[in-house]
């Protein structure tokens, strides 16, 4: 048994950061659609504006425990936070662009399954994210 918790905190160490990035997605995801719930059930807001609302509501959200938690990054000045906030939310709308044009693209242009594309442009949206943010936005200094 003490050996089994001794390998489990091994691979935790070792894939710290990926863990906690999948972590932090499914809270940012949780956020999203609490958001989006909480503005189209209570508030009656139209779907596509409480859409736009909420996933700027979850980047925003998702900015402050990836910074912290998951790639650790610590800046001293106003002006490095800000520039790694505009950076973060920059990669974030990138990916987002991208995602809609590569779903787009696939329906129209391929003929993909609808459900089959939904799922591959997520899981690459994911890991573009992780990419993004290990190599621009916190990269180590």
């Amino acid at each position: 048994m003490i050996s089994l918790i001794k390998n489990a905190l091994k691979i935790y160490e070792k894939y710290y950061e990926q863990i906690t990035y999948l972590i932090v997605g499914g809270l940012t995801t949780v956020v999203n659609f609490i958001t989006y719930f909480i503005l189209t059930k209570l508030f009656h807001t139209e779907p596509k504006t409480a859409h736009v609302i909420s996933v700027v509501i979850s980047v925003i959200f998702a900015y402050f425990p990836n910074k912290k938690y998951v790639f650790r990054s610590v800046t001293t000045t106003f002006k490095e936070t800000l520039n790694e906030a505009l950076l973060f939310f920059g990669g974030r709308a990138f990916a987002a662009i991208l995602e809609i044009g590569l779903f787009f693209m696939g329906i129209n242009i391929f003929r993909i399954n609808d459900t089959i594309l939904k799922i591959f442009t997520t899981v690459f949206i994911i890991i573009l994210n992780y990419i993004i943010s290990k190599l621009i936005v916190f990269k180590k200094k």
